[in-house]
């Protein structure tokens, strides 16, 4: 299910803002299980210091707060956010901005995609196919997204912009390919 309004979005910001957010109920949900989950590991590492080398101990703290960190990433962060002029569709590792005069149309096939001049799709990572709600959100955010489409700017440029999608808990995440190498090479 998606937040919010008649249980499909949710208004950011104050009363009559123009912003609509668009996200999986389930996805901030199940994000806080499961980085509470790394958080209640971490917290009962001290009673299993005494049974493992401190290297052992240090590395699985640190895989645990990278998993922490990529779980939030994957759950609880990707949504759409839809402006007066353009759509912000924030993934897995990247953001894009799409103005609304870019968009050819919306593609529920295949998860949520968004048709841009050129030949291109964007993938919404936030509503990609899922066998829990079968597409019922991906319909329901396919929706509100064509609702914006019907009242678009014509003086908002046609670029299509991505970027890296970083932040500084992300630094969190650095530790994890490291000790997976240092496993395989037998260094830890």
């Amino acid at each position: 299910m998606l937040t919010g309004r008649k249980r499909v979005i949710r208004a950011v910001g104050r009363r009559g803002s123009s912003t609509i957010t668009l996200q999986r109920r389930s996805g901030p949900i199940l994000g806080a299980i499961g980085v509470g989950v790394m958080v209640v590991m971490l917290a009962l590492m001290p009673t299993s210091m005494s049974k493992n080398s401190s290297t052992d101990t240090v590395v699985l703290a640190l895989a645990l707060v990278s998993f922490a960190r990529l779980i939030w990433r994957a759950l609880g962060r990707p949504r759409v956010v839809i402006h007066k002029s353009g759509l912000q569709i924030i993934g897995l590792f990247d953001r894009f901005w799409v103005p609304l005069k870019s968009v050819r149309g919306v593609d529920t096939s295949h998860g949520l995609r968004i048709r841009i001049d050129g030949d291109d799709d964007v993938s919404v990572f936030a509503f990609s196919n899922s066998l829990i709600d079968r597409g019922r959100t991906v319909e329901a955010a396919a929706a509100e997204i064509r609702k914006a489409l019907v009242v678009r700017r014509d003086d908002q440029g046609h670029c299509v912009k991505r970027q890296i999608d970083w932040t500084w808990w992300d630094v969190a995440v650095i530790p994890l390919p490291m000790l997976m190498i240092a496993g395989v090479f037998g260094w830890i």
